[in-house]
């Protein structure tokens, strides 16, 4: 028994999918691994496809677009393009639907905050903005 060497449960580099677009064609799913004291309980789970991201995309868009006309009484657009590049900027295949958030909340949100209080500090009343995608892949505001 002391001769006996144990090899390590966690192999990052054989576990981790390379990138979200090639594993979403591929099945086999992503790992994750749990240590409960000496068990170690494997949990498998398969990336999220394009088509239920861009759903979540546009649920999460439809509460903005609510507390914005709730708020403000400013209706809010967006461009097909702004679902694909939101989904395009989630590539970490770990994260999932959870990077939607930060893009949302980190990028898009203060933006239009800006976009709205500055009209506001005018003394202009913004009735709507849409959101498009620019050459540079930055969400542009109209």
């Amino acid at each position: 028994m002391g001769n006996v060497r144990r090899r390590s449960a966690h192999r990052s580099s054989s576990l981790r999918p390379s990138g979200r677009k090639s594993d979403v064609t591929s099945h086999r799913p992503a790992v994750s691994r749990i240590v409960c004291g000496k068990l170690t309980v494997v949990i498998p789970y398969f990336p999220i496809r394009d088509e239920a991201l861009k759903k979540i995309i546009g649920l999460k868009l439809g509460k903005i677009q609510k507390r914005l006309a709730e708020s403000h009484k400013v209706q809010l657009t967006y461009s097909e393009e702004v679902l694909d590049e939101i989904a395009n900027r989630c590539t970490e295949v770990e994260s999932g639907a959870r990077n939607v958030d930060n893009i949302l909340t980190n990028t898009l949100l203060p933006e239009l905050s800006m976009l709205i209080l500055g009209r506001i500090a005018q003394g202009q009343q913004l009735e709507s903005v849409r959101v498009q995608i620019g050459p540079a892949g930055e969400f542009v505001y109209s």
